[in-house]
């Protein structure tokens, strides 16, 4: 994940051919953003957020995905004060 500072809050989920077939992909994508929708309220100010998942790691759970950006956005969080 690669973020900044910005003066709205914006993000992108970028995936490569390495993530298998596209609707997995298209999956993938809907669950980040969804984690993203759910945890953007640990922000304090606004940033531009890129997420850049590892193709290794083939269909993760809802939960894990949450719970990784929920630590990540946490440490935004304590790097913007």
């Amino acid at each position: 994940m690669i973020w900044e500072v910005g003066d709205s809050f914006k993000f992108g989920v970028f995936l490569s051919k390495g993530h298998r077939k596209a609707p997995d992909r298209n999956r993938l994508k809907r669950l980040y953003r969804e984690a993203i929708r759910l945890n953007r309220h640990l922000l304090q100010r606004p940033v531009n957020i890129g997420v850049l998942p590892d193709a290794k790691v083939i269909q993760p759970a809802f939960a894990e995905i949450n719970a990784e950006l929920h630590r990540i956005f946490k440490l935004i969080a304590t790097q913007q004060e």
